[in-house]
């Protein structure tokens, strides 16, 4: 009998209980990038110092016959007449010279650059859900209802006939 109304307890009060759900929701979202820019040039600049003279020299000689004086007049004749030419030599003289040359200028550049990004985030949600009451809960509280009251019934029915029987007479 205890052990019949313990369970009528518990049923009782584990029947209308009310339920909640709890979500909770964790993200954690990590990103890593690296990056690596290598840049390598070279330069290399030839400059041509090649440099070109040139030079022409002419030489010209004339010989003269030597002049012939007149003594005996009031000026000389030397001075008057050109001398007659003996000879008209031409000497031409042509100098090229070139001096090479050559100029190099080389360079050489290498420039490296590492990025790191690191980036780590976490978000956490949390959601209570409370679900709708059961539109039929009346009904089964008027169902456990009943049966409580049978149960009673059946439990007292000896007293309850004796009842019924002295109102009835």
């Amino acid at each position: 009998m205890k052990i019949c109304r313990l369970i009528f307890c518990v049923l009782l009060l584990t029947g209308c209980a009310s339920k909640k759900k709890s979500v909770q929701t964790v993200e954690t979202v990590s990103i890593e990038a690296a990056k690596t820019e290598l840049q390598h040039t070279d330069v290399i600049r030839m400059i041509d110092t090649t440099r070109t003279e040139s030079g022409r020299v002419t030489v010209t000689e004339v010989d003269f016959f030597s002049p012939v004086d007149v003594v005996g007049t009031a000026f000389t004749i030397a001075h008057s007449v050109t001398p007659a030419i003996k000879s008209i030599r031409k000497t031409i003289i042509e100098t090229q010279t070139q001096t090479r040359g050559e100029s190099i200028e080389i360079t050489s550049e290498l420039i490296t650059t590492n990025e790191n990004v690191a980036l780590d985030s976490e978000i956490v949600t949390k959601t209570d859900v409370t679900p709708a009451p059961d539109p039929k809960r009346w009904r089964y509280i008027f169902y456990i209802l009943l049966i409580i009251v049978g149960v009673v019934l059946y439990l007292k029915r000896g007293k309850i006939w004796k009842w019924a029987k002295t109102v009835f007479r």
